[in-house]
């Protein structure tokens, strides 16, 4: 996947929507607390975090982008390294964006701290994101396998008391769930079962051309 091609052109758009938007309001707030100019807080902050956005989004893509090159010479699969892949692009990118812009900001000796403080943060965002994207999935995964059992009516009390207990543990999951869902920023999406089947499908699509792919280079 290049920058070129529109998925990664839309995603580093969007990222760098998101992260304008985010020090804008962070930039307003700290300007309502500290009693300072709103507008120009606002503006400031907002275009500075939109600049870190781009840059951000633009090298991870550029990682991302080389890192899955590498995969079919080792027989790898991208869905294999796809978690270690994105904490380490989100690693290196945030490190290298944030020391830039550290340099740009307060000279040269600033680099250094830059690095270390961006790389530290962007790293471990992505590894809660990719957490909470993983427990999401799992949750799918475990619903649509319980969904499928069949019930069994021989069961006695002591089975039908667990089966409750549980019935009730995956409403609270679910309503848990459907709040998280209903939050605009948030990483979980609601899926409906179709959705969910399609999805899968896309995925099995894109297993079959990355072995397929790894076939042709053997």
């Amino acid at each position: 996947m290049e920058i070129s091609d529109k998925e990664s052109r839309d995603q580093i758009l969007r990222g760098a929507f998101y992260s304008a938007g985010l020090g804008a309001t962070t930039g307003y707030l700290v300007a309502y607390i500290k009693n300072k100019p709103r507008f120009h807080y606002t503006i400031f902050t907002g275009i500075n975090c939109g600049i870190f956005g781009l840059t951000f989004f633009s090298i991870r893509d550029a990682c991302l982008s080389f890192q899955k090159s590498k995969n079919p010479d080792y027989g790898l699969l991208n869905s294999q390294t796809r978690d270690i892949d994105e904490i380490i692009s989100s690693t290196f990118s945030g490190g290298l964006t944030g020391g830039f812009l550290s340099v740009l900001n307060r000279g040269r000796r600033a680099a250094l701290p830059g690095f270390i403080i961006f790389s530290t943060i962007c790293g471990v965002g992505q590894i809660c994101y990719s957490t909470i994207y993983n427990y999401r999935q799992m949750l799918i995964l475990r619903s649509s396998n319980q969904d499928k059992k069949p019930f069994n009516t021989s069961q006695n009390i002591s089975d039908d008391n667990t089966k409750e207990t549980n019935i009730q543990n995956k409403k609270k999951e679910h309503s848990f769930l459907d709040w998280l869902a209903a939050i605009k920023w948030s990483p979980v999406t609601k899926l409906s079962e179709e959705q969910y089947r399609e999805l899968m499908k896309v995925k099995e699509e894109q297993l079959e051309k990355e072995k397929q792919a790894n076939k042709n280079l053997d």
